[in-house]
C-alpha cells in the first residue's frame, strides 16, 4: 500500500456513529498538520500543505436558529481572490449588505443584489447575492450578512483558494441527493464531519427532487446542509431533474455559478474553475448537449475543446450528470455523451470523470477506445457517485472488465489532490469506506 494510504486512512478513521445533536452524527476528527505534510512527502517532495491564513471570527449563531434568515448564508464561486455570498430572508426589504474581514470587527461591506423567490406556502424569499473581490488567496474571511439595516448572523467563515499550482486540495463530491430522505440525512451527517478539511463541494447533478422546483430547493438542499454550505463552496452540475421545471432555472436562480460559457443562454449550465491544482470542468448533460452540432463553432464540445487544451494546472476532473459508461441493467449510457464528449476527455487526457444518474457507486479501470489502459497512458478513470440520499438502483456487478469496483449504496467521495497525486475515497453512510483509488502522475 502507498504511504500516502496508509497516511491518509492514519488521519481518517472509520466513525462510529454516535448521538451528537442527530442519532446518525459521527464524532468529528482532524487531520493533524504533521500527518498532512507527510502525506504530501510522499508524493515526490514537490508539493506543500497551503498555509492558510486563518481568521478569528468568534462564535456563529446556529444555522436554523434566527426566525428572519429562511436559509442560511451559503458560498458560491470562490476563487483566489474572490467570492459570492448568498443568503435569504422573508423581511419585505431590497436592502442587504455583507460585512467581512480578518475578524468580527468587518472592517469591508458590500451591498448585495436581490431577487424574489417563492418557496412554497405561500413564502417568499428575499434572496441576496454579495460578490466580493481584492481578496487575498488562501486566507480564511469572517463574514456578517444584514437586512433593512439589521444583523442577522455573523462570525461565519469560508477561505480563498490557493494561488500556488503544487498546493493540497481537499474536496468532497456528492449526486443525486436531494430527496429530503433520512439516506440523505445520514450521508450529510458523515460529510460534516470533513467540515474543518474540506475546501469545495463537487455535485453530480439531481440537486432537488423530484422536479428541481423553487421548493424543492429550498427544503431538501439549503435547509439540509447550512453547516456545509456556509463555509465551502458547492459548484453543481445540473441533472435531468433539476431539469424538469422551467430548464432548470430554479437551479440557475438559486446558484451563482462562473459564468464562461461562450454562449450567454448557456452561462452557468456549464462552467469551469481552477483549485489549486485542480482544474474542475462542470458539463451540462441535459440542455447544452442537445445543442451541440458539427456545424457550429461555440457549442458546449467546442468550448470544452478550447477549455481543456488551455489549462496547465496538473489535475483536470470533468463533471456531468449522465455518465458515458455504466452498469445499470436496465439501461445503457448516454449516446450523446458517448459520441461527443467521451473522445474529447480521452483526446485531452483527462484522468477522472464523475457523473451521477445512476443512483449506486460505480469506478471503472482507467478507460482509452474502449480498452482497459493506464493513466499515463491517457486512460480516462470513470466514477458514478449518484448514492447521496435518493432511492437506489440495481447494478450488475462482475460482468464488465472495465469495472473496478461497484456497490449499491448510499454514499459521497472525499477526495484530496496534489500536484503528484489525486486520490478518494468513498464513505457509505454509516461513515464506513467502501472503496479507494488514487492517480499518480510524477
Amino acid at each position: 500500500m502507498p504511504l500516502f494510504w496508509i497516511l491518509w486512512k492514519a488521519a481518517v478513521p472509520r466513525f462510529d456513529a454516535e448521538a451528537a445533536g442527530s442519532p446518525f452524527r459521527a464524532a468529528r476528527s482532524a487531520i493533524p498538520g504533521a500527518v498532512i505534510a507527510l502525506l504530501i512527502a510522499s508524493c515526490g517532495g514537490t508539493s506543500r500543505p497551503a498555509e492558510l491564513k486563518a481568521a478569528e471570527c468568534g462564535d456563529s449563531a446556529a444555522p436554523g436558529s434566527v426566525a428572519a434568515l429562511p436559509r442560511w448564508p451559503y458560498v458560491q464561486w470562490v476563487t483566489e481572490t474572490g467570492a459570492v455570498v448568498a443568503w435569504g430572508t422573508g423581511i419585505d426589504t431590497k436592502q442587504g449588505q455583507l460585512r467581512y474581514g480578518r475578524d468580527t470587527s468587518y472592517v469591508s461591506a458590500v451591498d448585495a443584489d436581490v431577487k424574489l423567490l417563492s418557496i412554497g406556502e405561500g413564502s417568499t424569499l428575499h434572496l441576496f447575492s454579495a460578490s466580493l473581490s481584492d481578496l487575498e488567496p488562501n486566507t480564511e474571511y469572517c463574514y456578517q450578512v444584514r437586512a433593512a439595516g439589521a444583523e442577522l448572523a455573523g462570525g461565519l467563515k469560508f477561505h480563498t483558494a490557493p494561488k500556488e499550482m503544487n498546493a493540497t486540495v481537499r474536496f468532497l463530491v456528492m449526486g443525486d441527493y436531494g430527496s429530503g430522505s433520512l439516506p440523505q440525512v445520514m450521508v450529510r451527517d458523515q460529510m460534516l464531519d470533513y467540515l474543518d478539511r474540506t475546501d469545495l463541494i463537487l455535485t453530480t447533478g439531481d440537486n432537488a427532487y423530484s422536479a428541481g422546483a423553487y421548493v424543492e430547493f429550498q427544503k431538501k438542499v439549503f435547509e439540509i446542509y447550512p453547516s456545509l454550505f456556509a463555509r465551502i463552496p458547492v459548484f453543481p452540475s445540473i441533472g435531468n431533474h433539476d431539469f424538469a421545471s422551467s430548464a432548470a432555472q430554479p437551479y440557475l436562480d438559486n446558484f451563482f455559478l462562473p459564468e464562461n460559457a461562450w454562449r450567454e443562454t448557456d452561462r452557468e449550465r456549464y462552467y469551469s474553475f481552477d483549485w489549486g491544482p485542480l482544474h474542475v470542468t462542470v458539463l451540462d448533460s441535459e440542455y447544452a448537449l442537445y445543442g451541440i452540432r458539427d456545424e457550429e463553432t461555440d457549442d458546449m464540445v467546442d468550448w470544452l475543446e478550447a477549455d481543456l487544451s488551455t489549462t496547465n494546472r496538473p489535475w483536470k476532473i470533468v463533471t456531468f450528470h449522465q455518465p458515458g459508461h455504466t452498469n445499470n441493467p436496465k439501461r445503457s449510457p448516454n449516446p450523446i455523451v458517448v459520441l461527443k464528449i467521451v473522445p474529447v476527455l480521452e483526446k485531452f487526457r483527462v484522468p477522472l470523470v464523475l457523473s451521477g444518474h445512476e443512483h449506486f457507486y460505480e469506478r471503472f479501470h482507467p478507460i482509452l477506445k474502449g480498452q482497459r489502459a493506464t493513466t499515463s497512458e491517457g486512460g480516462v478513470t470513470y466514477l458514478t457517485s449518484g448514492g447521496g440520499g435518493a432511492s437506489l438502483y440495481d447494478i450488475n456487478l462482475g460482468t464488465d472488465p472495465l469495472q473496478a469496483f461497484g456497490m449499491k449504496i448510499h454514499h459521497f467521495l472525499a477526495g484530496g489532490a496534489d500536484d503528484c497525486t489525486l486520490s478518494a475515497r468513498a464513505i457509505d453512510f454509516t461513515g464506513q469506506e467502501i472503496d479507494r483509488f488514487s492517480l499518480t502522475r510524477c
